[in-house]
């Protein structure tokens, strides 16, 4: 049995208990604020939910990192979710960080 996060609830990390991208409408690209990962111990997660779609929108989101929460972020390779195209979908990512900040 994998066990990436034994104990999910006490080891979240949550940016003002919001994550690093609000539920929102959004009409363009939007930038996550960063999540000072330094108290996190070992594998990190990120839970991806998505409400109503209009038109023939896509939702790409992948998770980048930097060691100050102002960087320039890079992408965290295997940080990806997949495409979601419909309505009402949720994802969840293990991944590995080298830096303290992350963001989607």
């Amino acid at each position: 049995m994998a066990t990436h996060i034994n104990d999910y609830k006490n080891n979240l990390v949550l940016a003002d208990l919001g994550g690093t991208i609000r539920p929102q409408t959004a009409t363009a690209d939007v930038t996550g604020q960063a999540v000072d990962l330094l108290d996190a111990m070992g594998n990190c997660g990120a839970l991806l939910t998505v409400g109503a779609l209009s038109g023939t929108t896509t939702i790409t989101v992948k998770i980048q990192e930097d060691a100050a929460s102002g960087g320039s972020y890079t992408d965290i390779t295997g940080a990806a979710f997949s495409a979601v195209t419909a309505a009402n979908k949720a994802q969840v990512l293990n991944f590995k960080r080298t830096k303290m900040f992350c963001r989607a």
